[in-house]
């Protein structure tokens, strides 16, 4: 939420989580929310990827990944630079998709879900040289710059109990306080179309153990609902140029 004075200055952001954490542990749930100096880029890259990265204790680690604060079209940015010996002063404040982040796979290889409650980071524009670099079973995202208000990411869990993730996920955050809408997107991974089909129809946070690991399939499907940008979610052409694939492609 921080980013004024620790080194990766942008606009503070709201807190978008802290009633989901009470939510999730008042369920049962067992995990750790970090904010601001408590967690660094570090901790969803991939050592395999970059050796300092700690997601096979961190990002990794844990059945539902939660990122919240900025990003853009292959990155996720903290408000609190990390700087450990030996990282590179572009991942000092970012990790990158395409290069770095392997939620799923790799080392680690435990996350079935990730919520991405940050802008353009669901961009179907480049969806399969970014987000699909991963194995996480379901993202959910926004193809667009959201504004999301502070309970949102309580109440899209709350729904998953009563309907599929993506219905909760498109429900509880198509909603843009105080003006308009955001675009939701939902993505999900299986290996066929039947099997991820089943998957993007019907899995729930609540049962979130019986939802399947897929590495390495390249079958997926996509609920998108299409509000606008309303923000230039552009493709970083100087880092992705050609390699960024759209879905259906």
């Amino acid at each position: 939420m921080d980013f004024t004075g620790n080194g990766c200055a942008s606009d503070d952001v709201n807190e978008v989580t802290r009633s989901l954490q009470r939510q999730l542990d008042e369920d049962g749930w067992s995990g750790t929310r970090a904010t601001d100096g408590q967690t660094t880029p570090s901790d969803f890259i991939d050592p395999v990827k970059q050796t300092y990265g700690l997601d096979p204790t961190r990002g990794d680690a844990v059945s539902l990944a939660v990122y919240a604060g900025h990003g853009w079209m292959d990155q996720l940015q903290w408000g609190t630079s990390d700087n450990t010996p030996g990282v590179a002063s572009l991942r000092q404040c970012n990790a990158f998709f395409s290069a770095d982040i392997r939620l799923g796979a790799m080392s680690g290889g435990w996350a079935k879900a990730l919520a991405l409650l940050t802008s353009c980071t669901g961009r179907l524009a480049c969806y399969e040289s970014t987000l699909a670099t991963s194995d996480v079973t379901q993202v959910f995202a926004f193809n667009n710059s959201p504004r999301i208000w502070n309970n949102a990411a309580r109440r899209f869990y709350r729904k998953s109990k009563r309907m599929p993730n993506r219905d909760a996920w498109i429900k509880a955050m198509d909603n843009r306080p105080g003006v308009g809408r955001n675009s939701p997107v939902v993505y999900s991974r299986g290996p066929s179309r039947d099997e991820v089909l089943q998957i993007h129809q019907s899995a729930r946070l609540s049962e979130i153990n019986k939802t399947p690991s897929h590495q390495g399939t390249r079958w997926y499907a996509y609920t998108w609902i299409d509000r606008g940008l309303d923000g230039s979610c552009t493709p970083l052409t100087t880092r992705l140029g050609v390699d960024c694939i759209g879905v259906d492609s």
